[in-house]
């Protein structure tokens, strides 16, 4: 938002110890607890940063010029293409693998810790495929997803980067290089 000028607010929860379920208006807008949230008039937009980021692309004309310029749409348009059908199905994948272990490493899984997470979370993990899974997977078998497969996707996007700073429009940043730090760093 910075980059485009635009006019916004800016309010940061402390999630590790849960002092966001204590303010009243985020439980008002947020009622699944998802963060990050966009509220704008009536209106709140719960779900992912790419989605996000299309939002603000398609509602917001200084974003989209400085975010999706014209001059290089073509390579941005490939660019989500790519991230849509190769990396995200994959990255996805590898979170599941490891939030659902990260869930069994702390015994979240078989109650033994449940009463020390907030009762609103218990409910959405109750409701969660990944609570409700009997498959933990192995540690090695998610390093060895990670080795045989993220390695060669960031070995991909590295080529891809080559000389460049930024993927799609070369000169600054756009919408496909916050696609690919956000699952990067997600990771």
């Amino acid at each position: 938002m910075e980059l485009s000028s635009e006019k916004y607010v800016y309010k940061q929860f402390d999630t590790l110890t849960n002092k966001h379920l204590e303010d009243k208006d985020f439980l008002k807008a947020n009622p699944t607890l998802d963060i990050p949230l966009i509220t704008e008039n009536h209106y709140s937009i719960i779900s992912g940063p790419m989605q996000y980021v299309n939002y603000l692309i398609t509602t917001r004309e200084n974003v989209k010029r400085m975010l999706y310029s014209s001059e290089s749409k073509v390579e941005i348009d490939r660019n989500i293409q790519h991230f849509t059908s190769k990396m995200r199905p994959f990255t996805g994948k590898i979170i599941r693998m490891l939030t659902t272990r990260l869930l069994e490493d702390y015994k979240v899984l078989n109650n033994s810790k449940i009463s020390k997470v907030p009762k609103e979370m218990q409910e959405r993990m109750s409701l969660s495929s990944v609570r409700n899974s009997n498959q933990v997977p192995e540690r090695a078998a998610i390093k060895r997803e990670i080795d045989m497969h993220l390695t060669k996707l960031l070995e991909h996007l590295n080529q891809h980067l080559g000389q460049n700073l930024y993927f799609g429009d070369t000169k600054r940043i756009s919408v496909d290089d916050l696609m690919y730090f956000n699952e990067i760093q997600t990771i």
